[in-house]
């Protein structure tokens, strides 16, 4: 039978001659009759222990060799206690390692995927974005639609990056013509990355803003559009650094900036990406973009 304490029967019943005895200390005493209350079949075991002890058990005429043997059983026994403890700890500390391993795969593999990011990717424990503060707005230029070309440098390698998936509005004008909205991107780190020192990374990306979003009302089936008047990073805890506002002087984007912006919206138009409102330029091939 399993005792319902931290002791199995197996130990308690070699305690049992020493408890017998009163040779135990206080603590195994205690332990040993919360057990006994407990458990039939070491009470009936030390029954037979005491009836035995105190009906057929001889005088002893040599003391001195008595005390001797039970400190002798008892140093074995503690041995026995010492090593079934170690044994048990060992067990327990090799199957938490392995959940260990086995939840940080399951984790490494859930951090990456779009549903993961965008339903639990602000959580702190989980919240890998770039620091606002480690990001450095170093080119900035209006096109000639109107829309807005940015580049930003990062003190921190970077190998995801996400944007807004619409133009961001109060609530109550979710569904009506509103001109003041606002935009962000966030660049972030795979956890993979974070572990094997980021060598899928990089430290500067580009992004286009299309500042004009065409609606159409729940309400009442109008065509609504919704403009961006402001553009954010946003880092880690949700803290923003302005990229650009309405009314901030903005150079005219060179020819050079033009034609990477047209040769975008090309590649755009083959992969029927023309819906997203944050073009993403990477100074070498494109390789992680989710919209949230």
């Amino acid at each position: 039978m399993t005792s319902t304490n931290k002791l199995p029967c197996e130990l308690i019943q070699d305690l049992l001659p020493l408890y017998e005895d009163g040779l135990c200390s206080e603590r195994s005493r205690d332990l040993i009759e919360e057990h006994l209350s407990e458990c039939e079949t070491c009470r009936n075991i030390y029954k037979t222990i005491h009836e035995e002890i105190h009906v057929t058990a001889p005088v002893s005429e040599n003391c001195a060799e008595d005390e001797s043997f039970t400190q002798t059983a008892q140093a074995d026994i503690l041995k026995k206690l010492s090593r079934k403890l170690r044994q048990d700890k060992l067990f327990s500390g090799g199957c938490m390692l392995i959940i260990g391993l086995i939840l940080a795969i399951l984790f490494s593999w859930l951090s990456e995927t779009m549903f993961f990011d965008s339903q639990f990717g602000t959580v702190p424990i989980v919240d890998y974005r770039i620091k606002a503060e480690d990001i450095t707005v170093t080119e900035l230029y209006e096109l000639k639609n109107g829309d807005i070309y940015c580049t930003l440098d990062s003190r921190k390698p970077l190998s995801i990056i996400t944007s807004s998936a619409e133009i961001h509005v109060p609530k109550k004008y979710k569904d009506r013509t509103y001109k003041e909205g606002w935009q962000t991107v966030s660049g972030k780190v795979r956890f993979r990355d974070k572990l094997d020192g980021g060598s899928l990374t990089y430290t500067q990306f580009s992004a286009i803003f299309h500042r004009t979003e065409s609606l159409t009302s729940l309400e009442n089936g109008d065509a609504i559009t919704h403009e961006s008047s402001a553009l954010y990073y946003e880092g880690k805890d949700d803290e923003r650094k302005l990229i650009w506002k309405e009314g901030q002087d903005i150079k005219q984007a060179p020819a050079s900036i033009e034609k990477k912006a047209e040769l975008e919206k090309q590649k755009n138009e083959v992969s029927a990406n023309t819906d997203e409102l944050v073009t993403v330029i990477f100074p070498e091939d494109t390789r992680f973009i989710t919209n949230e």
